[in-house]
């Protein structure tokens, strides 16, 4: 399946569900060329087709659908709102329940995104929406007033049952879409391979690690800015970032360069190892003091609980649904991503200190051991009373 976020969440999902007895069959891209390739994984079944765009995947999987339904029964569809992936799907079988998880809007992460581009570059971005006919402030627009036209609008209007991880991010969509559908808020699950619990907390290198793409939505530029004091502070020290390089503008054709030379003090402690694999993305959690997750948005991350039970001590932005995992001081610290200085703050309270580090790490892993029963069986239970309509 694929990787990122929702490639996370379809992991622990079909695990969930193959778990508790049902057959899941799973649709997923790849820019790699080829025909429709089939996966059995042992807890799902996966079709993985050759997806250029978005638009391109959402086709392939209707014109599939079409065959695939012909021979097997599916009780309920569900979909991300990103992609609308399902969206032909449910115009071709409305009697099929649909469940939209939501994740986070394309056009949202382009709003929050905006909020570090210089002036000129948000009006260049108003100004080539007027050329194509559209009314788009971005970073200023308080609501969406080109929903109507939006597949992941639209997916979320043909929903059966809207379901949202974090209450933050319902609460968003419900003003910025102005949204009058019920959305029910069920975290995602996480079923933690056990090896993540196996990491001792003690005995760590002075280890800080970052994973996720290095993109502004995920908070690089203070990031930067924090790490010049954080570093310079603690010279025993060291960063590993782990994701994919990304273009900012054309100003900032590659965001790691641009970090590299803002961090050009302190380069000799600074890593990048470009994307991982789950298994080195472990071994990295495993042996880190502390993750940090600066992003200026995030629905409800699981590179966060990965963390948290790899017995990591966390940092993380006090926005999203990110305040709804981590309870402030006794699980993780929160800062406000904006703020290199609370940043700073944030990491030196968990490095300062072994104890600390040790405590929060030690109540972190617990908290997420301790939650996913519950959590797992309301998404079960939202399954089941789907189905029976």
């Amino acid at each position: 399946m694929n990787t990122g976020g929702i490639g996370s969440y379809m992991y622990h999902q079909a695990k969930l569900l193959s778990k508790a007895g049902h057959s899941v069959t799973v649709f997923s891209a790849t820019l790699k060329e080829g025909s429709v390739k089939y996966e059995d994984t042992g807890y799902c079944i996966n079709y993985v087709f050759h997806a250029p765009t978005l638009k391109d995947f959402r086709e392939a999987v209707r014109d599939f659908f079409h065959t695939y339904i012909k021979t097997e029964r599916v009780d309920i569809i569900e979909s991300p709102e990103v992609g609308a992936c399902a969206l032909g799907i449910k115009e071709d079988y409305p009697e099929i329940p649909l469940m939209v998880r939501l994740h986070t809007p394309g056009v949202v992460i382009t709003k929050v995104s905006n909020t570090h581009q210089p002036f000129l570059t948000k009006l260049r971005f108003v100004m080539g929406a007027l050329r194509r006919g559209r009314l788009d402030l971005g970073y200023w627009s308080k609501t969406d007033k080109n929903r109507a036209a939006d597949p992941e609008y639209k997916i979320c209007l043909l929903a059966d049952q809207l379901v949202s991880p974090s209450k933050a991010l319902g609460d968003y969509l419900r003003r910025y879409w102005q949204l009058n559908k019920e959305i029910k808020i069920v975290p995602n699950p996480f079923h933690a391979d056990a090896d993540l619990f196996h990491f001792p907390i003690e005995g760590r290198e002075k280890l800080i690690c970052f994973v996720g793409k290095l993109t502004v939505l995920k908070g690089m530029f203070t990031l930067t800015e924090a790490l010049k004091v954080i570093l310079k502070q603690h010279p025993d020290f060291r960063i590993v970032f782990a994701g994919r390089d990304e273009v900012v503008s054309e100003i900032i054709p590659s965001m790691r360069a641009w970090m590299a030379a803002e961090l050009k003090d302190v380069i000799d402690r600074v890593a990048f190892t470009g994307a991982l694999n789950r298994q080195e993305v472990k071994a990295l959690m495993g042996n880190s003091r502390v993750c940090v997750a600066p992003s200026l948005w995030e629905n409800y991350p699981t590179v966060v609980l990965e963390a948290m039970a790899a017995g990591a001590a966390v940092a993380a932005a006090s926005r999203g649904g990110i305040p709804e995992i981590i309870a402030d001081g006794k699980t993780g610290y929160l800062f406000d991503p904006i703020r290199p200085a609370d940043i700073v703050r944030a990491v030196k309270q968990l490095i300062a200190v072994d104890a600390e580090s040790l405590r929060i790490a030690d109540a972190a892993r617990q908290w997420v051991s301790n939650s996913q029963p519950e959590v797992e069986q309301r998404i079960l239970d939202l399954y089941q009373s789907l189905a029976k309509h």
